[in-house]
């Protein structure tokens, strides 16, 4: 048996024994501890290396328990190592939602920028909330397995890497070598074009819009905002080939909707011209000439007025307010027009003067003065209406010809007359140089001329009974159709007949052999004699039937254009879009 002091002695060994096992282990830990706060220290002076964060010089914000990195070795990295990422980070979530990571961008180093080990002494280092949370985050997956030395290239790319949308909004943006852009869908066209002649080149185009940037939790290599390209792919309405009736003309005869074809454009435009007549008219204005060979106004030589009383062969020359509208305003703006390249010629549907049965004012003064007044106008075309042909005294209905005719005929169609050909070429924009008009031997009223398979008639056809359709053995004016539509060729697109009323029976029987024989080619039908304020445009089958406006109304401007298989519409366009019958407009102050 033991004594007490024996006991004693053992138990102060134990407890020397215990001392010295628990010293042994508090060195080790404290070693150990050293160990990993330095390299744990040095690892993160990369971390803020990559993500170009400065160390501050004031004191630290991080928790009394964190260790204290006062001092530790500094790390040097080749001032040409940039990191690049492919895309921008995205906005930074919640700290409540756990990070998702989204495939690695692209870092590139080069074997000679790895950093390397450096010993130097930084002040503490200040980090706000968000970047404590950033490190912690990148440095609990860089020390998940303990390194023993330098973190590899590959480790630090794949922690910087991990959580790209989670970087502190302080940190400088790092801009993209490469960007992508969501391709934008072109916008759909806006539901109305604007008319364009042939030489306006202005098109007017709606830009795509950009689409709007959505708030995601997902990184996303979606820039927030993208630049619109509408600049570089601006989007245009599509012609529709198609006849369509217009919500913005109305004929005035029965206020219905005028049907409407193609808007012209350089590339498809086919031929343009002015249409329009019955004017000027003037029966009450009182000018003549006199016996000196002057024009008077008033005229005192004879009342032009009282039409019962004049005399048959008279020199009133009727130039009233319709004939100086024409002059100073309409024919003028058809002469800039046809300069420009805009339209290739004009055309008057007839009734150059005031009817009346049997009628006093058909005279070689007032044939002189239309003719002195169309004649400013270039590649001009008339055919003859009723006030000036069979209204006229003297007028033969059982004959082709009598004086007044003959007279009309000198004067506005044959050899010496200036409207005997094209004076001028057509625009470049359609072809240029001019094609040779064919008249009718026996009636040189009659007109035919081909261009851009276009085949183009003038007709006499005056209202009321006349020799051609009511006394001829046979329809002269159907017989000029026969004689130059080929239907061996079958060389036409489409065909224009202009007359001062409606072709004949005879005519469309004419027009339906062509058709048959060849094809059912569109067909435009312009006339006048009812002075609608504002212009018609009807539409049966293949046939488009224009009726033109009267006195002091504006000119209409007609195009043909083509699709892409070259099949020919009309389209019209009214630049005086009011009742101008009274009134004399000033085209030149209104928009195309």
């Amino acid at each position: 048996m033991k004594t007490k002091w024996q006991w004693r002695l053992v138990s102060i060994a134990t407890a020397l024994i215990s001392s010295a096992f628990i010293a042994v282990i508090v060195v080790a830990v404290a070693r150990t501890n050293q160990l990993s706060s330095q390299t744990e220290t040095e690892n993160s002076m990369l971390i803020f290396s990559l993500l170009g964060v400065a160390p501050s010089t004031q004191p630290s914000s991080s928790p009394s328990t964190a260790p204290s990195i006062s001092s530790v070795p500094s790390l040097s990295i080749s001032p040409s190592f940039s990191p690049s990422i492919s895309s921008p980070p995205s906005q930074q979530p919640s700290k409540s939602t756990s990070p998702k990571s989204s495939s690695p961008p692209s870092l590139s180093i080069a074997p000679s920028e790895v950093p390397s080990r450096a010993t130097s002494t930084h002040p503490p280092y200040s980090l706000t909330p968000s970047q404590q949370y950033s490190l912690a985050t990148s440095t609990s997956i860089l020390f998940s397995q303990q390194p023993s030395a330098t973190p590899s290239v590959s480790s630090l790319v794949t922690s910087v890497s991990s959580a790209p949308s989670q970087l502190p909004s302080a940190v400088p943006t790092i801009t993209a070598q490469s960007p992508t852009y969501k391709p934008i869908k072109p916008s759909q066209p806006p539901s109305d074009t604007p008319s364009v002649s042939l030489l306006d080149t202005s098109i007017s185009s709606t830009p795509s819009s950009t689409p709007s940037s959505t708030s995601s939790s997902t990184p996303s290599h979606q820039p927030s905002e993208v630049p619109s390209l509408a600049a570089q792919f601006p989007t245009y309405k599509p012609i529709s080939y198609v006849y369509q009736t217009s919500g913005t003309s109305r004929c005035s005869r029965d206020n219905e909707n005028n049907w409407q074809g193609p808007t012209p454009t350089l590339d498809n435009t086919v031929l343009q011209f002015f249409a329009f007549g019955d004017s000027p008219y003037d029966g009450d204005a009182n000018t003549c000439i006199g016996t000196d060979g002057l024009p008077q106004n008033p005229c005192t030589r004879y009342d032009c007025t009282k039409i019962n009383t004049l005399q048959k062969f008279n020199t009133c020359t009727y130039k009233g307010p319709q004939y100086l509208c024409l002059k100073n305003k309409i024919i003028p703006y058809m002469n800039d027009k046809l300069t420009n390249g805009e339209a290739a010629f004009a055309l008057h549907i007839g009734d150059i003067i005031k009817g009346q049965k049997p009628n006093k004012r058909c005279s070689a003064a007032s044939f002189e003065s239309r003719k002195t007044l169309f004649s400013q106008c270039p590649n001009f075309l008339i055919v003859p209406g009723d006030n000036e042909w069979n209204d006229c005294v003297g007028y033969d209905i059982n004959s082709n010809s009598d004086e007044m005719r003959e007279l009309w005929r000198d004067t506005f169609a044959n050899e010496l007359s200036p409207f005997h050909q094209f004076s001028n070429d057509f625009p470049s924009g359609v072809g240029g140089d001019r094609p040779n008009i064919i008249r009718q031997e026996s009636n040189p009223e009659n007109l035919f001329f081909t261009y851009n398979g276009v085949g183009v008639f003038g007709l006499n056809q005056p209202a009321g009974e006349n020799y051609i359709e009511n006394r001829s053995p046979f329809d002269i004016n159907a017989q000029w159709i026969e004689d130059n539509l080929d239907e061996k060729t079958c060389n036409l697109k489409s065909i224009v007949l202009f007359g001062h009323t409606n072709p004949s029976s005879e005519v469309n029987a004419k027009l339906l052999n062509y058709y048959n024989a060849c094809s059912t080619i569109p067909t435009l039908v312009i006339n006048g004699n009812d002075h609608p304020s504002t212009y018609c445009m009807k539409k049966a089958d293949n046939r488009l039937t224009l009726t033109v406006e009267a006195f002091q109304s504006g000119p209409l401007l007609v195009s043909i254009v083509h699709d892409t298989d070259g099949y020919h519409f009309f389209h019209v366009q009214d630049k005086d879009f009011v009742d101008s019958n009274d009134s004399c407009p000033d085209l030149s102050q209104m928009t195309d």
